[in-house]
């Protein structure tokens, strides 16, 4: 791994992307990338002993953009069980940590620069009882008003529990009962302004021009979310918001009613 003094930016990826050019975060990739390193034996032989389907183990890859211009990449797979996740000395814990943060969340959510994007429209997808799909449009106003409605959920901590459930592929499964099946997209594009590390961070967040979309998943915890969806006339209550477990028992009932 390389010394500070040469690092120009410094990401984490796994289920979301962590990273850029301030000191302290290069210093947190840092020291949770010498923590792997040190750990190695002990992470191989927990892989060793965990089956990948059960989501105990996060694939993780490390990425460095040097001052010389060069790139240094590594990847690694970490132990990742719920009570790590929860332990801020475990590595799993310190992921978490950082991608429950309001300003990484939003980045991850608005091609790695939130706070630098125009609001262009949305959509909400809706299903009928027997399935059938209906895309509701969401005006540019109305899509504005939501966009600040999720940096205020986000704020808030309203997100945290969907994002800690995003680490692992279990706790998305066990989470179906709570998440909304209704998702609520958000079109944006980057501003164009002065930035030497815009290239990287576009690079590291997935983003090859400058447009993107934001899906947002969100559940009952969502408040801001929700009030605006009301305000804006996107619903008219939340009854019209059905989680996903709702959904499957749903088409279960259609498929019985075919079945007869």
């Amino acid at each position: 791994m390389p010394d500070f003094a040469d690092v120009e930016s410094a990401y984490l990826s796994g289920a979301y992307v962590v990273g850029g050019d301030e000191e302290e975060i290069i210093r947190e990739v840092l020291d949770i990338h010498s923590q792997i390193i040190s750990s190695k034996k002990e992470f191989e032989e927990f892989e060793d002993q965990t089956r990948w389907i059960d989501g105990d183990v996060l694939a993780v890859s490390v990425r460095y953009y040097l001052k010389d211009g060069s790139s240094m990449r590594r990847s690694y797979h970490v132990p990742a069980t719920e009570e790590m996740l929860s332990d801020p000395d475990k590595v799993a814990g310190k992921l978490a940590k950082l991608s429950k943060l309001p300003e990484v969340y939003l980045d991850n959510l608005f091609g790695g620069d939130y706070e630098n994007v125009l609001i262009k429209e949305g959509s909400m997808d809706f299903y009928g009882e027997d399935g059938d799909y209906e895309e509701c449009r969401i005006s540019e106003e109305n899509a504005k008003k939501l966009y600040q409605a999720v940096i205020r959920d986000a704020e808030e901590g309203n997100f945290e529990q969907l994002i800690q459930n995003g680490l692992r592929y279990r706790d998305m499964e066990d989470s179906l009962d709570e998440t909304f099946y209704n998702t609520l997209t958000i079109q944006y594009v980057l501003k164009n302004e002065s930035n030497g590390n815009r290239k990287t961070r576009n690079r590291e967040y997935n983003l090859w021009s400058p447009q993107g979309a934001a899906v947002i998943t969100f559940d009952k915890s969502c408040k801001n979310v929700i009030a605006a969806l009301i305000d804006t006339g996107v619903i008219k209550g939340e009854d019209e918001l059905y989680t996903r477990e709702e959904m499957n028992q749903r088409g279960e009932k259609t498929e019985t009613m075919l079945v007869d």
